[in-house]
């Protein structure tokens, strides 16, 4: 059930019980048992009627609700021959700060500095991690200078944090610079980290000079740089279309013995082939294998578009033949890149004869698709249909529908294509290709998106002031796009739920299996009780209402597992696997935004978003900056990107509602509140994968 929250220690009294007889209950049921047991401590305090101060702060660590643990902590302080461990200090800050009591922190630092102990590190870690938790920058600025209050000199990680905290408030940018300046003076020398933080977030706030000149100040006091610190530059050279200063970082990082990682090189790669560089970008291809990094799929990529967007698809063959050589087989964004440049440049037998390798190479039908859509979509542009005759026009439309023929139960090949003289132009041909599919398959069918530009950046204020930026990305997702929006969590790769080929598509990129179920973005809680069966409404039999709790939640940093219902379309949460781990589930994730430019998003669309978050290449880690997300991810076939600024590396909360409580399976940026339960490892770890991912 609900536990009612108590404003004020006061109340404790008379809602729950009271604090001597916990003690009683706690410090007593072990002397009932058998005398011959061991003591649960050492170092009881004989004067002590509470017992050492081991078994306080855990009592103190056993209670749900902070303001009865700050009433115990109290009752115990009155005792004069008591005294609190440092334990006890750390985990009551700990939980009066989560639950956002950070008047009474006061009271408890106060204590902690009266009873003797010396002040720590860890105590400030805590305290900062509490106020960047809750999003309280201007807490964590003043916390550098409590510490100097309490005689404790800060360590360049209680400063590099801060300055996290800070950095990720555009509005505090200046004082996280002030707060930079103020360290040497109080005798805290900023290491390597400090100076990318503050690099990292000038380059993302559009301010190169600055960041360029904390590059200069870092070599001035012999700060060695490190890998890091020259990608941050160059990703900012990149983003203002400086790709020349940026060449020169990397010259000037390969003559100093560093090893750049491959995200410098993706980054370089891709601006260099927007900037039409093509010489220099495949020059740089060659050298990375040379000066020790080896090339992935990602730069054969991105070199496969460049070439492809200034109309030299030859050359991107030539790329493509070097990947078989190096050991990278090519996948479906190099088959399917290539193949549109070749088909744009009206090379049709090219572009055929790579589909057919596409389809000699293993024979995935995913693979497959990709060729075909790419072949049949520029055989279906209008640009390209301009420039025919009737007969040629026919003559495409007739290979195109063959090659969409389904393809047979027990073979995953497709014979081989004829040539195009071999084709008459006959109307009854494409009735029969037509006719072949199934009715069935024609009426779950949705049209599939055909992407005419390039890939649509926009970028927009985080306060929505200019959401009517929005509307081309909107258009596209009405028409079947797949591209990345802001969230008030971390970016998401969105679509519209209700298009088939857009999850698919989705699914593809992110590389999620088709059995495991989706989150989706709500407008509303309307939406929820649309798409899902609704949150626990309560009823006689013991089962809580939590629908008023949950209502204080959204929106907010929360991703809620709830029963999906028959309106959610089935490839959203995995009907129908055979898989037995997924066989009964029919549960999905809901999130409404606390965003801004998200809200925007939702409020112009006819149904929920399908989300999932942009993962970085380690597990549990999160892409924070829409420029790299754009260089990783657009290769990959994403379709836009809007950029709403550098967000906090920090998921939601998922809190499955499916069971009888409130069970947290992942902790993330949203806190935990009393009435959510937090469940031991070992059952959670059997709950993993309940969605695919959540932002």
């Amino acid at each position: 059930m609900i536990r009612r929250p108590i404003q004020n220690s006061s109340a404790v009294s008379r809602h729950l019980t009271s604090p001597i007889s916990l003690f009683s209950r706690f410090l007593f049921s072990s002397s009932s048992e058998n005398n011959t047991h061991e003591p649960i401590v050492s170092n009881r305090n004989p004067k002590s009627p509470f017992g050492s101060p081991t078994r306080v702060q855990k009592l103190i660590a056993s209670q749900s609700d902070p303001l009865l643990a700050k009433e115990i902590f109290d009752y115990a302080s009155q005792h004069p021959s008591f005294r609190h461990s440092q334990s006890s200090h750390l985990v009551l800050i700990l939980k009066l700060g989560r639950s956002r009591h950070f008047n009474l922190i006061d009271d408890v630092l106060a204590k902690h500095r009266s009873s003797g102990y010396p002040v720590t590190g860890e105590l400030f870690t805590y305290l900062i991690k509490v106020y960047a938790e809750a999003e309280l920058p201007e807490k964590a600025f003043k916390t550098f200078y409590k510490m100097i209050e309490f005689n404790f000199t800060p360590q360049p990680k209680h400063l590099n944090r801060i300055l996290e905290v800070l950095v990720s408030h555009r509005g505090y940018l200046q004082k996280a610079l002030e707060l930079f300046k103020s360290a040497r003076l109080h005798g805290v020398m900023p290491n390597t980290r400090t100076y990318n933080v503050l690099m990292r977030a000038f380059c993302l706030n559009d301010d190169l000079s600055i960041a360029y000149k904390l590059f200069g100040k870092m070599l001035e006091r012999d700060v060695v740089p490190d890998v890091e610190s020259y990608r941050i530059l160059i990703q900012g050279f990149c983003r203002k279309g400086q790709v020349n200063g940026a060449m020169e970082l990397l010259e000037d990082m390969l003559n100093k013995g560093f090893v750049p990682d491959r995200l410098s090189y993706t980054t370089l790669l891709n601006s260099l082939c927007r900037k039409t560089q093509l010489r220099e970008a495949y020059k740089l291809l060659c050298r990375m294998k040379l000066k020790g990094c080896n090339p992935d799929i990602v730069h054969y990529n991105t070199m496969i578009l460049g070439f492809c967007r200034q109309g030299r698809a030859m050359d991107a063959r030539k790329v493509l033949e070097d990947m078989s050589s190096n050991g990278f087989p090519p996948d479906s964004v190099s088959y399917r890149t290539l193949i549109g440049g070749l088909c744009g440049q009206g090379m049709f037998e090219e572009g055929k004869k790579y589909l057919q390798e596409m389809i000699s190479n293993g024979g995935d039908t995913r693979l497959v698709d990709a060729g075909i859509i790419a072949l049949g979509s520029y055989l279906s542009s209008k640009r390209q249909l301009k420039r025919m005759n009737v007969r040629e026009r026919r003559r495409f439309w007739i290979l195109f529908m063959a090659m969409r023929l389904p393809f047979p139960s027990t073979h995953r090949r497709i014979p081989t294509l004829p040539s195009l003289a071999s084709f008459t132009p006959r109307r009854r041909n494409v009735a029969m290709a037509s006719a072949k599919r199934s009715p069935k398959r024609l009426k779950y069918s949705t049209p599939r998106f055909t992407k005419e530009g390039e890939f649509v950046s926009i970028e927009v204020d985080p306060s929505g002031a200019d959401s009517w930026k929005l509307e081309p990305v909107i258009e596209l997702l009405k028409q079947g796009a797949v591209g990345v929006i802001p969230t008030d969590t971390v970016y998401a790769i969105v679509c519209d739920c209700k298009n088939h080929s857009a999850v698919e598509r989705l699914r593809r990129i992110k590389k999620i299996e088709s059995s495991k179920p989706l989150s989706i973005l709500c407008r509303s809680l309307r939406d929820i009780d649309t798409y899902t069966m609704g949150f626990p409404r309560g009823d006689g039999h013991g089962h809580a209402n939590v629908f008023r709790a949950v209502k204080q939640c959204l929106p907010g940093p929360y991703t809620f597992i709830l029963t999906a219902s028959k309106e959610l379309p089935k490839q959203c949460v995995g009907y129908g696997t055979t898989s037995v781990k997924y066989a009964s589930r029919k549960n999905v994730g809901v999130r409404i935004s606390d965003d801004a430019v998200c809200q925007a998003i939702l409020e112009a669309m006819d149904a929920p978003l399908i989300c999932t978050s942009v993962k970085g290449p380690k597990e549990n880690e999160w892409m924070i900056d829409p420029t790299i997300i754009g260089d990783i991810y657009g290769p990959e076939g994403l379709d836009f990107l809007v950029d709403g600024g550098v967000r906090v590396a920090e998921p939601s909360t998922i809190v499955d509602m499916t069971g009888p409580y409130p069970k947290v399976i992942r902790e993330g940026k949203g806190p935990i509140l009393p009435w959510m339960v937090v469940e031991e490892e070992d059952e959670s770890s059997l709950r993993q994968d309940l969605i695919a991912s959540g932002t």
